[in-house]
């Protein structure tokens, strides 16, 4: 139903309104997907799941790491928060609500506000975080020893099986890390320090930061700029994606200081909402009010 000629959009949720939770979330995924997609740039003679093979001791002990915390685990945990943000939405009144049939695990979060009021669900979400993260790290293991180097593959068939184990399983691992971080921003809330605060403000921005990434890798890779696809190992591009989410929350930490909104952030609003603000909203960038943040 159309609204009214007088009606108008609530406004975007004010700096006060937020919760730590999220925030922390999102910023953590963004490193997460940066190290999921950085070995994928990397051009060997020899790959498998995404790795190359017969690399060295480091390249292996990296490979075993992000196969086994990160990879099929930080994409679950994307679409968790983008169906948990859907139903922000729509407590915002900016969607249509979604059809009860078409609930996803995020949309069910994001409509009882799990990860905004995790105290008043301590006791289930660290079942589900114990949960989650250990089937996601056991789950990943018949394929990540195998990527690793440790354990000799053993055919196409056991390894497609091995890869649909750390596939299934990675879905409870993003969930146990999203709810985990829940739980630990009902700790970090009450003060939290500069380097908290500056990952919130990484969540806070948090297209303006993947979009970044997204400038570095294409920096880094493309043939006819830098061109390192050939000279880069697992450990390397490792390093190189957390460099660069570390270099996004120092901008993002700036940009708070500042009182200012990611660039990319500040399309989407005016696209949504038009270009004033509320009344008495401020920016994001308000450092000063992170540890004030609302959990209800």
């Amino acid at each position: 139903m159309a609204l009214p000629a007088t009606s108008t959009l609530p406004g975007p949720t004010a700096i006060e309104e937020r919760a730590l939770g999220p925030d922390l979330t999102r910023a953590v995924m963004l490193w997460f997907i940066a190290l999921a997609n950085s070995h994928y740039f990397i051009d060997a003679p020899r790959i498998l799941g995404g790795y190359p093979r017969d690399s060295g001791s480091v390249d292996s002990a990296v490979t075993w790491v992000i196969s086994s915390f990160v990879d099929g685990r930080a994409f679950p945990l994307f679409g968790l928060l983008f169906g948990y943000g859907v139903a922000q939405q729509e407590r915002a009144g900016e969607a249509e609500r979604t059809e009860q049939h078409d609930d996803g695990l995020g949309l069910w979060a994001g409509r009882r506000r799990i990860l905004e009021r995790p105290e008043a669900h301590r006791r289930m979400l660290g079942v589900v975080a114990v949960i989650g993260i250990g089937a996601g790290v056991l789950g990943a293991q018949p394929f990540s020893l195998v990527v690793a180097g440790v354990v000799p593959l053993q055919g196409d068939e056991a390894f497609g099986l091995a890869n649909a184990l750390h596939t299934v399983t990675g879905v409870l691992g993003g969930a146990g890390y999203a709810v985990a971080l829940a739980l630990l921003s009902v700790r970090l809330a009450g003060s939290p320090g500069r380097g908290v605060r500056a990952v919130a403000a990484t969540g806070q921005r948090s297209m303006t930061c993947y979009l970044a990434q997204s400038v570095v890798c294409s920096i880094a890779f493309t043939p006819f700029v830098l061109d390192l696809a050939g000279r880069v190992t697992a450990a390397t591009t490792a390093l190189l994606a957390t460099a660069t989410w570390l270099a996004t929350v120092v901008l993002a930490d700036r940009l708070a200081r500042t009182g200012r909104r990611g660039p990319f952030e500040v399309l989407l609003r005016r696209a949504t909402y038009g270009r004033p603000q509320r009344p008495g909203e401020r920016e994001p960038g308000d450092a000063a009010s992170v540890g004030s943040a609302r959990t209800s």
